[in-house]
């Protein structure tokens, strides 16, 4: 159901802002399950497009979407896993946590239009990354995912699983890895074998 925000004690921004567009935001009737259905059928979103009508999910400094409620978060992402049209999401800052990781990762091994992904400066943790990787190893359309700055730590082995499944994702481009561990290069065995000793 809908719900009125108005200085959500949820909402960090309330408690630090009190800006009329900040306030405008609050002002409004927030469904969050009629954008995830939105974005499961790719219909034109009404809360997260960008402002250019481009190809791109955005929630980046959105007091909207940092008062919603996890559930509500976690509905819109797994509605991704569907969604045809969307090739670009931004949630740089958005309150993204391990729980929404895992979402991703599951959307990611079905979606087949998301080429980029930013989840930079949120706070997810190793089993948040080993998430992402099953996803990444999954997808056959993204190019770039963005990492850097997480507010938790993680581990080697989560980082290692990572850069595994990136090396699987031959789609992944170099830049796409900047801020993410990679694997040493492989040594070849040699094409012909040792002659004998003699």
């Amino acid at each position: 159901p809908a719900a009125l925000l108005a200085a959500d004690p949820r909402c960090a921004s309330c408690q630090a802002s009190a800006s009329s567009e900040h306030d405008a935001a609050h002002s409004k009737r927030v469904d969050w399950a009629v954008e995830a259905a939105a974005v499961a059928a790719s219909e034109p979103l009404t809360l997260c497009a960008t402002p250019s009508g481009d190809l791109t999910f955005s929630v980046t400094g959105n007091p909207l979407w940092q008062a919603a409620t996890e559930a509500e978060r976690l509905a819109v992402v797994d509605a991704f896993a569907t969604n045809r049209v969307v090739e670009s999401v931004e949630m740089h800052s958005a309150a993204a946590n391990d729980a929404i990781a895992r979402a991703w990762g599951r959307a990611l091994g079905t979606n087949q239009t998301i080429t980029s992904l930013n989840l930079e400066s949120n706070s997810i943790s190793s089993a948040g990354i080993e998430a992402l990787a099953d996803g990444v190893r999954a997808s056959g359309q993204l190019r770039q995912l963005k990492l850097a700055n997480q507010h938790k730590p993680f581990s080697q082995q989560s980082e290692l699983k990572l850069a595994e499944a990136m090396e699987y994702n031959i789609s992944l481009s170099a830049p796409a890895a900047r801020h993410l561990p990679r694997l040493p290069p492989r040594r070849c065995p040699p094409l012909t074998p040792p002659r004998p000793p003699q």
